[in-house]
């Protein structure tokens, strides 16, 4: 090892130029690692619900010039009788599980949201903009879209909440956390209690609404159908089977019997279908898709731009091989050490390269994807200390696997020439 670091030492004037390089390139990799570190990490942070064996039952209305049409169904008290006769109807079926009518954007993965203020009146200061999903509390959205409680441990299940008196909802685990809120507290909508204090009657687990973020804030709201919102009604269920034979009996059932007033069956969508259309098109922005491209044609180029440096480093040393082969040494220890002087040569540029890191991350130049500053370090990236050892390690391990392989393949040519041929380039 005293010898290697010797002739380190002895050629520090093409070394150094090597060790810029390398420090420049591990910076870049250690960029792009820990972007997706952070995206990795997202999408490994459960979804505590289940939507396998949910639908949505599509309801579709007669216009006025259909034969079908009839008028006295058309009033707002008969299309709010018909819509909950419709639910009867499916929560009566046999096979049907649960049952559940939504308003505004509440089906998971639906392409819009509703959202609103929310703060805990002990601390007024602290304000968010959760996500709020209104369903009919007659119906279970809980059991409808297999969410659960305590970390996971249990399904949760509107039945299991009090939701007599005024202003029920019920709060995400992250919600309570960033309010400091607990069951049985009040929260304000907005910011002061003029639209009314929401008392909180549980807590159920985090949700994503798209699989590279983290858990949203979530707000649920246990509301009664009634004639002023029954025109955005969206209707869910959950089987107990998945078996094709029962799915197209049980759409053929809708399309054979289903109808009420001016209502008819239009359609039946697998909600897991419908959320992998939705996460594809939504849940993975262009910017995001445009910059995991271009860091990966990116870091393709740098590792080649690394293979080609140590490739030209090792041909143009053919002659120190042949005098070290005439001397006896074997094809492993020559090629052993190129590869340790190049490891070396990494380890050197790693210095200044993680003190360029630091100063980045310092500075806040370091984006963190779905960050929320009202809980912090909840999750490893919001670790600083962690998440910087983690992605350097990522990285020095990546890039001492690109130097070795880049070594080794002109050093084990150069080991295998003979030494009489190799001294000719002395």
């Amino acid at each position: 090892m005293k010898t290697l670091i010797t002739q380190i030492w002895n050629r520090r004037r093409s070394n150094l130029w090597l060790i810029i390089e390398l420090t420049l390139v591990f910076a870049l990799v250690w960029f792009m690692t820990d972007y997706f570190f952070v995206l990795k990490y997202n999408l490994s942070i459960p979804n505590c619900r289940n939507i396998d064996n949910a639908w949505q039952i599509t309801v579709g209305e007669y216009p006025e010039q259909a034969p079908e049409y009839r008028p006295e169904e058309a009033t707002a008290t008969a299309r709010l009788e018909n819509h909950r006769r419709i639910l009867d109807r499916l929560k009566n079926y046999p096979g049907v599980e649960a049952v559940v009518s939504t308003n505004y954007w509440s089906l998971p993965g639906s392409s819009g949201v509703s959202a609103s203020g929310f703060l805990n009146p002990s601390d007024t200061l602290k304000i968010i903009y959760p996500r709020m999903i209104t369903f009919d509390a007659t119906g279970d959205y809980f059991r409808v879209f297999g969410h659960t409680t305590d970390l996971g441990s249990s399904q949760a299940s509107v039945r299991n909440y009090d939701l007599g008196g005024a202003h029920p909802i019920i709060i995400c685990r992250s919600v309570a956390k960033a309010l400091k809120a607990t069951v049985g507290q009040t929260l304000w909508k907005g910011n002061s209690n003029s639209a009314g204090e929401w008392r909180i009657v549980g807590i159920i687990d985090d949700t994503k609404r798209f699989d590279y973020r983290r858990p949203d804030f979530t707000v649920y709201f246990p509301e009664n159908l009634d004639t002023s919102n029954i025109s955005n009604a969206e209707i869910a269920v959950r089987l107990t089977s998945s078996a094709p034979a029962f799915i197209d009996a049980f759409r053929k059932e809708m399309q054979d019997n289903f109808r009420f007033g001016n209502y008819y069956f239009k359609k039946m969508t697998s909600m897991k279908a419908f959320a992998q259309e939705v996460n594809a098109t939504y849940g993975l922005p262009n910017d995001i898709r445009l910059r995991i491209f271009l860091m990966i044609f990116l870091l393709v180029n740098i590792l080649l731009c690394v293979t080609g440096t140590f490739w030209y480093r090792v041909n143009k040393r053919r002659e120190e091989t042949g005098i070290r082969k005439a001397l006896g040494a074997s094809q492993l220890a020559i090629r052993r050490q190129f590869i340790l002087e190049g490891l070396i040569l990494l380890l050197i540029a790693a210095i200044p390269a993680m003190l360029i890191e630091a100063n980045l991350f310092n500075a806040g130049l370091i984006e963190t994807m779905g960050r929320e500053e009202l809980l912090p370090e909840t999750y490893l990236p919001d670790r600083p200390l962690a998440r910087f050892i983690i992605v350097n390690i990522i990285s020095l391990s990546a890039m001492a696997a690109v130097v070795a392989i880049a070594i080794w393949l002109p050093a084990r040519s150069a080991a295998s020439m003979q030494a009489a041929d190799a001294l000719r380039y002395e």
